[in-house]
C-alpha cells in the first residue's frame, strides 16, 4: 500500500491501514454510569464497555465466570439455563409487554417507545400502529401469549409494517437485491431493514440486538417453548456470531436489562457476556473484542461441539412442566433452617416437592456447597406417587452418615457419607423419626419398585423433516419407562425450485435449488462473471467506457507521494489498497475495483471506475471532487456520499502511509477492508 503522484498534476493516495473485520457501528465508549431500575437509562449506539453500574454483580455472584468459561459447550448451555431460569421469579403476561414498553424500551426516561428495526420514537397512544414483536417467530416456537410468547427479554415493540414484511422470516443475510422496507404506522417512511424470498436483515445497529435475543430465547426456553435449535431462527450460527461481533452491545441495551431484571427477576446473560455466545457452540471468541464484562479472551471452549447448526442442548434438568412421578421431602415443625437457592428448588421450613425425570429414580439436590440441616428430635418424611422401594441419603460427611443411620430402626446400611436403606415391603411413604442428631444432608435419591407391567402407555410422535428423522415414542403412564422407541427416517428435500441470477460483465451469477418445504439451500453453483466485451472502448453488455488515465508528465505516471506538503489544490487523486482502487459510491460505501499494476513506485496500470478526485481547499481541510464536481463527505462511521455530511478532509503521510481523517472524528478515518472489500469511514484506528 503506497502513495504515488504525478509530479505537479496527479497524486495517487493508497491507503496502508488495513481491516481484518469488519468495525462496530458506534460513535464512541461510554463513560460508567449507574442504570435507572425504573425506566431504560442507556442510549442508543453508546458502546457498553463495564458491567460498573449494574446489577450484574449481585446476579452472578455464584457463578464464578472462569469457571464457566472452561466449561464444555454442554454443560454452559446448562448452568446458563438453570441460571436465567431460576431467577425467572415474575411470570410476565402478554399485555406487560404492552404497558411496560414506555419504561423497557424508552430512552433515558423520555416515556417514547423505541421501536426495534427502525428505532423510531413512538409514542404510547400510538398503540396499534406500534405493535409486540415475537422477534424469535411464534410460528417457529410455542404459544404467542405465554411462556417466552410473553417474555419481556424477548418481546420488543415494532412499526406495523416492518412488522408484517418480517413475518416469520429467519434473520440472515438478505443479498444486494434484497428489497428494502420502511415502515408504515407509525414510523412511515423509515427504514426497516431488508428482506428476499428466505431472509429479512434488520439495520446493522439491531443486528446484535436481534442476535441477542434469539440466544437468549434458544438458552432459557429451549424446548419449553419450541425454541429446539438456533438455525430455526438464524441463517447460521457463524452468521449470528458474525452480528453479535459487529453490533456489539450499547448503554442502551444494557438499561433494558436492567429494567426488564428488576420486573421479573432474570438477566440476558448474552448481554451481559456476549462472548458466551461463541463458547456455547464451541467457538473460537474473537480476539480483543470489546465487552460489557471486559473479559475478552479470544480463546476455546475446552469443550463442545464444532457442529454450528447442531450445538449440544442438555435436557433440561428441571422443565418448568413436571412430567413423571414426584416425592415430597417434609420435615417436623421449626425443625430445620435453610437458606440454599439452585436449580428452582427452593428448601423452605415446610419442606420441597421435586420431580423424576428418569424411569426408576428421582434426585432432590446434588453436591450444595451448603448443606440442608436436619436438627436433632426433628423427623425426615418421604412420599411418593408410587412404590419406594431404596433411598440413598447423601450426608455431608461420614460421621453425619453414622448419626442418620443410628435413627434408621432397621434396613440401612453406611458405605462412607451414604446411608442406604432398602424397604423390604415398597411403600409410598417413608419416615425416619426422632433423629438422634443433627445431620447435614447433601442430597437425596428416591428409587421407585420397577416392576410393571405397562398396561398404560402413551405415545408421542415427532415427524420428521427433510434433515432430521422423527420418532415414535410409547412412554408408560404408571412408571414413565419408555416401552419402545421407532424411528421415522427423514424424508430429504424432496419439493424444490430452482432460483437464477444472471451474471454480468462485473459479478458472477448463480443457480440456486432451494427446498420448498423448509427452506434448506440444496444446492448452489456460481456462474462464472462475464467480463467486458469492448468495442472502440465501449462495452457491447453493459455499456461501460473505457477511462483513459490522465495524461502524464515526463516522469512516467502516477508517482509515489512522501510529503503531505506535497499536495496541493487542483492535484488528482485516486485511493488504492494493495491492487485495489476506489470506485463509485454505493450503498454508502465505495466500491473495490481490482487490477491496480506497479512498478518502481509508479503505477503502471489503472483499472477503469477508478474515481480521479480533485484536491480543493488547503492543508488541514481538503476537499475531494470527482469528475461530476461532487465533494466526497462523510455522513456518520461506515457511510460515505457525494455532497452531503462533512466534506472536509485532513491528510496526513508517515512512513509511505496516507492517511485520510474526515474532520468531524467521530466519522473516522478512509480504510480498506479486506475481509469484505470496500473503501469506507471508520472510528477504528486500524
Amino acid at each position: 500500500m503506497k502513495k504515488f503522484n504525478v509530479r505537479i498534476t496527479s497524486i495517487l493516495l493508497i491507503l496502508i491501514l488495513l481491516l481484518s473485520a469488519v468495525v462496530p457501528t458506534f460513535a464512541a465508549e461510554a463513560a460508567t454510569l449507574t442504570y435507572s431500575k425504573e425506566y431504560n437509562s442507556g442510549t442508543r449506539d453508546v458502546l457498553c464497555t463495564t458491567l460498573d453500574g449494574t446489577s450484574a454483580a449481585s446476579y452472578y455472584q455464584d457463578h464464578d465466570y472462569d469457571e464457566l468459561s472452561e466449561m464444555s459447550a454442554s454443560a454452559l448451555f446448562s448452568s446458563l439455563q438453570t441460571l436465567m431460569r431460576s431467577t425467572h421469579k415474575y411470570t410476565s403476561s402478554y399485555d406487560d409487554c404492552h404497558y411496560e414498553a414506555d419504561k423497557t424500551d424508552c430512552q433515558n426516561g423520555d416515556g417514547s417507545v423505541s421501536l426495534i428495526y427502525t428505532s423510531y420514537s413512538a409514542t404510547m397512544s400510538q398503540w396499534n400502529g406500534w405493535n409486540r414483536e415475537h422477534v424469535w417467530p411464534k410460528s417457529l416456537g410455542g404459544d404467542s401469549t405465554t411462556g417466552g410468547g410473553a417474555d419481556l427479554h424477548h418481546i420488543r415493540p415494532s412499526d406495523a409494517g416492518v412488522n408484517s414484511s418480517r413475518g416469520n422470516k429467519p434473520y440472515g443475510e438478505a443479498g444486494a437485491n434484497a428489497t428494502p422496507k420502511t415502515g408504515t404506522n407509525p414510523a412511515v417512511g423509515v427504514l426497516g431493514g431488508t428482506y428476499n424470498s428466505t431472509y429479512f436483515e434488520p439495520l446493522d445497529n439491531v443486528k446484535g440486538d436481534v442476535a441477542r435475543i434469539c440466544l437468549y430465547v434458544y438458552v432459557r426456553w429451549n424446548s419449553n417453548w419450541g425454541a429446539d435449535s438456533i438455525t430455526e431462527v438464524f441463517q447460521s450460527v457463524d452468521v449470528l456470531l458474525q452480528w453479535c461481533e459487529e453490533d456489539p452491545v450499547d448503554t442502551w441495551e444494557m438499561g433494558r436489562n436492567e429494567v426488564v431484571e428488576d420486573i421479573q427477576g432474570n438477566r440476558n446473560v448474552f448481554i451481559d457476556y456476549p462472548e458466551y455466545a461463541w463458547l456455547l457452540f464451541g467457538k473460537e471468541v474473537p480476539e480483543d473484542m470489546t465487552t460489557p464484562s471486559g473479559e475478552a479472551m479470544g480463546g476455546t471452549s475446552s469443550g463442545g461441539t464444532t457442529e454450528p447448526d447442531t450445538p449440544d442442548t442438555p435436557t433440561d434438568p428441571t422443565p418448568e412442566t413436571p412430567v413423571g412421578e414426584s416425592a415430597t421431602l417434609s420435615f417436623a415443625s421449626d425443625a430445620q433452617r435453610v437458606s440454599l437457592t439452585s436449580d428452582k428448588q427452593v428448601w423452605e421450613q415446610n419442606g420441597i416437592t421435586f420431580t423424576n425425570n428418569k424411569a426408576s429414580s428421582i434426585t432432590a439436590v446434588a453436591d450444595y456447597s451448603n448443606p440442608v440441616r436436619l436438627y436433632a428430635n426433628s423427623s425426615v418424611t418421604i412420599e411418593a406417587a408410587k412404590n419406594i422401594a431404596k433411598i440413598e441419603f447423601t450426608c455431608n460427611s461420614s460421621s453425619y452418615a453414622s448419626a442418620l443411620q443410628s435413627s434408621i430402626a432397621s434396613g440401612a446400611t453406611t458405605d462412607g457419607s451414604v446411608v442406604t436403606v432398602t424397604l423390604a415391603s415398597p411403600a409410598k411413604s417413608y419416615t425416619v423419626s426422632a433423629l438422634s442428631a443433627q445431620v447435614r444432608l447433601n442430597s437425596l435419591t428416591v428409587y421407585f419398585e420397577a416392576n410393571c407391567n405397562h398396561t398404560n402407555t402413551t405415545t408421542a410422535t415427532k415427524s420428521a423433516t427433510c434433515t432430521a428423522a422423527g420418532s415414535i415414542i410409547v412412554t408408560c403412564d404408571d412408571c414413565r419407562e419408555t416401552v419402545s422407541t421407532t424411528t421415522i427416517p427423514a424424508t430429504g428435500h424432496q419439493n424444490t425450485y430452482e432460483s437464477t441470477k444472471n451474471a454480468t460483465c462485473t459479478t458472477a451469477g448463480s443457480i440456486i435449488v432451494t427446498c420448498d418445504d423448509c427452506g434448506a439451500t440444496v444446492s448452489s453453483e456460481t456462474v462464472e462473471k462475464l467480463g467486458h466485451d469492448y468495442v472502440d472502448d465501449v462495452c457491447v453488455r453493459c455499456g461501460d467506457v473505457i477511462e483513459s488515465v490522465p495524461s502524464e508528465p515526463t516522469s512516467g505516471g502516477w508517482q509515489l507521494v512522501t510529503d503531505a506538503s506535497e499536495l496541493k489544490a487542483g492535484d488528482k487523486i485516486v485511493m488504492v489498497s494493495g491492487t485495489f482502487v476506489a470506485g463509485n459510491i454505493s450503498n454508502s460505501i465505495m466500491a473495490s475495483i481490482d487490477g491496480v499494476t506497479v512498478s518502481d513506485n509508479t503505477i503502471t496500470t489503472l483499472p477503469s471506475g477508478a474515481v480521479i478526485f480533485t484536491l480543493g481547499g488547503s492543508t488541514g481541510a481538503w476537499t475531494l471532487s470527482n469528475t461530476n464536481g461532487q465533494k466526497l463527505g462523510g455522513t456518520s462511521e461506515k457511510k460515505l456520499a457525494w455532497d452531503s455530511g462533512t466534506t472536509t478532509w485532513e491528510i496526513t503521510i508517515s512512513k509511505d502511509s496516507a492517511i485520510v481523517q474526515n474532520n468531524t472524528n467521530s466519522y473516522g478515518r478512509i480504510l480498506y477492508n479486506a475481509t469484505h472489500p470496500r473503501f469506507t469511514t471508520y472510528t477504528s484506528p486500524t
